[in-house]
């Protein structure tokens, strides 16, 4: 009779061990995916405030030549980098995809030129590698990642040194 009590208590726990896995949920991330030319990457959501339609960017003189200038947000005003020139890629034409990502780091905000934004997706925290160190050396120190997105690569990218770095936030 012991025999059997020990094969229920055993099933039991086996049943519970299998219930508690199964509630333990994925850690995901949010990522806001854009691109220039055929490349994906991604900055956190949690750093971006919103998406805007490309207007009219005021130049600023005297500004690095990866500050076009700044523009109007309902009011407010905001740098506008342009992280193409930052990553030594050639300059292209604004088009109807492309958009400003305003991000916001440490309470410094600023909006970023992208070609397109391309989706807005939460991730498991796992599915983000570290990236191997042979992509974009001149840009590399801006690299947390690299994921998959839909059957490309990802390029994650840090914005909190972006910011530092580029911005001047210390």
């Amino acid at each position: 009779m012991n025999e059997g009590i020990e094969e229920i208590l055993e099933a039991v726990a086996r049943r519970e061990d299998r219930e508690r896995a199964s509630e333990i949920e994925e850690k995901t991330v949010q990522l806001v995916v854009f691109a220039f030319d055929d490349r994906f990457y991604a900055f956190y959501g949690e750093l971006i405030q919103e998406i805007v339609t490309v207007t009219e960017i005021a130049y600023v003189p005297g500004m690095p030549d990866y500050l076009p200038g700044i523009i109007n947000v309902r009011g407010e005003i905001e740098s506008v980098l342009d992280l193409r020139r930052v990553f030594g890629l050639p300059s292209v034409p604004l088009t109807t995809q492309s958009r400003i990502v305003i991000g916001e780091v440490d309470a410094v905000r600023s909006g970023i030129l992208v070609d397109s934004v391309e989706d807005v997706l939460e991730v498991p925290e796992e599915s983000i590698q570290l990236a191997p160190s042979v992509l974009e050396v001149e840009f590399a120190e801006y690299i947390i990642g690299e994921a998959t997105y839909k059957g490309h690569n990802l390029t994650l990218l840090d914005l909190k040194k972006i910011f530092r770095n580029l911005l001047k936030t210390e």
